[in-house]
């Protein structure tokens, strides 16, 4: 049967619209601790330790995190360089603190070109110490954050990152409530506020573990991580150990990959490294984990792996990717232009994340 004109322009439209739809997204997590005096930062002085590694010093100086100008020359390059979106590490301590870099994101103008989303960082096993404070943290997270159009939404539901499932349900039983139940509460505050439900994904650092066994049940749409230290299974190259290279590192990296793309019973945003070495910090407990640094050639191999399985996979990864991560420098997982390393990193996602999906994958 022929197919009239007007038709098949229709037809060709429909398929640049899906084959658009199935770019993979690349996103970053972002660590708001580059400001001095502001509690919930590694130190009065942060950046004071890395000064002894000067590669890692930024392309901007030593800046101080929270101004506009800043924000607006990170958003640049993100945006310039195929990310998309933006994780920050959201802290809450009766209040939220380390929340600058935020909102520099809010007042700048690069947020019409990045999106952005929240990883709560809930490394304080003792909080929310009340329901009025959990109340308080999803307030703030509905005003501040889902009501804007910037904010990141995967099939219309806003995005939230929670980085440590087992300690928000740890607190659900301390207060006496049935498992999933603080996050039932955040998903009827966000009802309530007029919002979709979020899509909140549960991090995940290791595939056999309670989390990816109850996170259905507790109320989760999906996994992520932040990073990656060994395997799957703990081991790296058949011994309990870490990295001792970022070859290693990526090896370990896709043994998760592996299991969450085959086996794990929700959708897995596929997580990134550009490497490890936590020695500004004081090191790792294996000094030479902290050998885990990527060159931009074995980083653009890493983009490559990933990116072909988030093409492979699009329902399963949710068509995302997310990289830790853009300025962690006391763990040496950054991706942000510094004096030694240039933005060949960058560069690098550009190169792998800036082709077209239609194309063959790299």
């Amino acid at each position: 049967m022929a197919v009239r004109p007007a038709a098949l322009a229709m037809l060709l439209a429909l398929g640049a619209c899906l084959s658009c739809a199935a770019e993979p997204r690349l996103g970053v997590f972002y660590f708001p601790g580059w400001r001095n005096d502001t509690p919930g930062a590694p130190s009065d002085r942060p950046w004071e330790p890395i000064k002894a590694f000067p590669d890692r010093q930024p392309r901007l100086g030593w800046y101080d995190e929270g101004q506009t100008s800043v924000m607006e020359q990170h958003l640049s390059w993100m945006a310039a360089h195929h990310i998309s979106y933006v994780v920050f590490d959201y802290y809450w301590a009766g209040r939220p603190i380390l929340a600058h870099a935020v909102q520099a994101y809010q007042a700048s103008r690069g947020r019409q070109k990045v999106q952005y989303a929240l990883m709560w960082a809930n490394h304080d096993d003792t909080r929310p110490r009340t329901l009025s404070e959990f109340d308080g943290m999803v307030a703030d997270v509905i005003d501040q954050h889902l009501r804007r159009a910037e904010y990141l939404k995967v099939q219309g539901r806003s995005v939230l990152m929670v980085m440590v499932p087992g300690f928000l349900e740890a607190r659900t039983q301390a207060l006496g409530l049935a498992p999933g139940a603080l996050l039932q509460r955040l998903q009827q505050g966000v009802r309530q506020a007029g919002l979709p439900e979020l899509m909140i994904l549960a991090g995940a650092g290791a595939a056999l573990n309670e989390v990816t066994r109850q996170a259905r049940r507790w109320g989760y749409a999906g996994y992520f991580a932040y990073n990656y230290h060994a395997g799957v299974d703990g081991r790296t190259r058949g011994e309990m150990r870490a990295s001792r290279s970022y070859l290693e590192l990526d090896e370990d990296y896709r043994s998760h990959w592996e299991w969450f793309l085959g086996q794990a019973d929700l959708p897995y945003v596929l997580p990134l490294t550009s490497g490890w070495d936590m020695r500004p910090w004081g090191g790792s407990a294996d000094k030479q984990h902290d050998q885990s640094i990527s060159t931009p050639a074995e980083f653009t191999l890493h983009l490559q792996a990933a990116r072909k399985l988030m093409l492979a996979h699009p329902a399963k990864t949710l068509g995302l990717g997310v990289v830790c991560c853009w300025n962690e420098f006391g763990e040496g997982s950054f991706i942000e232009p510094t004096q030694g390393y240039g933005a060949r990193h960058l560069e690098a996602v550009k190169a792998v994340f800036g082709a077209p999906a239609s194309g063959s994958p790299p």
